[in-house]
């Protein structure tokens, strides 16, 4: 998503013959990242969860 990573692309020179280049990915590639991303978080999300045990406060300590 931040373009820390190149690409590596085939590019065809005719006959079969292939070279390799590099290039950054596409903005159209690091913004799907960054939406998938944030999917996964829940990012995006209006509701909030809460899961688990209700806590009790006793105060029955002995002074």
């Amino acid at each position: 998503m931040r373009g820390e990573k190149v690409d590596n692309i085939p590019l065809g020179l005719g006959e079969g013959l292939q070279k390799m280049t590099q290039t950054e990915p596409s903005a159209k590639d690091r913004l799907k990242a960054a939406e998938l991303l944030g999917k996964y978080y829940s990012i995006f999300t209006d509701k909030t969860q809460i899961e688990g045990a209700q806590v009790v406060i006793v105060d029955d300590i002995p002074r």
